[in-house]
């Protein structure tokens, strides 16, 4: 509940974004495979990895790369 008040969003929801903006940047600064780049910021399923940029980012892995 501090952590929530103090930040203004839950911290799951907070360790969420983290882990997206790392892997943002791995995409846009490496030429990592996707699935090297999930298990880096903590997601065990490359698929799951992919659907959740693409429903942060309104793109999939290959966008994110092209459009750095």
């Amino acid at each position: 509940r501090d952590f929530t008040r103090a930040m203004g969003i839950p911290m799951m929801e907070y360790v969420m974004r983290l882990r997206l903006q790392e892997a943002l940047s791995l995409l846009k600064q490496t030429d990592l495979p996707v699935a090297e780049i999930a298990p880096r910021c903590g997601f065990l399923d490359p698929d799951y990895f992919a659907r959740l940029l693409r429903r942060k980012f309104h793109a999939c892995p290959r966008e994110i790369r092209r459009h750095q």
